[in-house]
């Protein structure tokens, strides 16, 4: 067992009265409770601070889901706008050959999206982390006849 040094702290009235009644209260010593006092406070494990942290953290995945949010209302209304642009409106009649050769179409989508998810992959990491850079080839081209075709 380690030998144990003596030291001679000062407190205040009001700090003291505390602490005393906290031990007679509590039966700890005087000692025990100043060590556990003093592991803590230099360990940096209060609960306060444990607190902070992991609010901290929380505040850090309530960003990450901000920026997911945004990033799938963009890519949604992107998504609509150049459905709306590239599909015509289905002439009367035809909707239910429309709906039989969706099917398919929407089934494959459908198994694309689960191999993504279940493969690990995410779509918004790789927007966020390999952005492809607006002055890529053909990139002005296929803007503009969008935009032209939007008008």
């Amino acid at each position: 067992m380690s030998r144990r040094k003596n030291i001679h702290p000062y407190l205040s009235d009001d700090l003291l009265d505390r602490f005393k009644k906290f031990t007679a209260a509590s039966g700890a010593t005087e000692s025990s409770v100043v060590e556990a006092a003093l592991t803590e406070y230099l360990d940096q494990t209060s609960h306060k601070r444990m607190l902070l942290k992991r609010l901290n953290s929380i505040g850090a995945a309530l960003e990450r889901l901000e920026r997911d949010s945004t990033i799938t209302m963009e890519t949604l209304g992107a998504f609509v706008h150049m459905w709306m642009v590239h599909n015509p409106k289905v002439p009367d009649g035809r909707e239910d050959l429309q709906r039989k050769a969706a099917a398919p179409r929407f089934a494959a989508f459908q198994s694309y999206v689960t191999k993504q998810i279940t493969g690990g992959r995410r779509f918004f990491n790789d927007l966020v982390e390999n952005p492809v850079p607006l002055d890529s080839p053909g990139q002005d081209q296929r803007l503009e006849a969008d935009s032209a075709r939007s008008g």
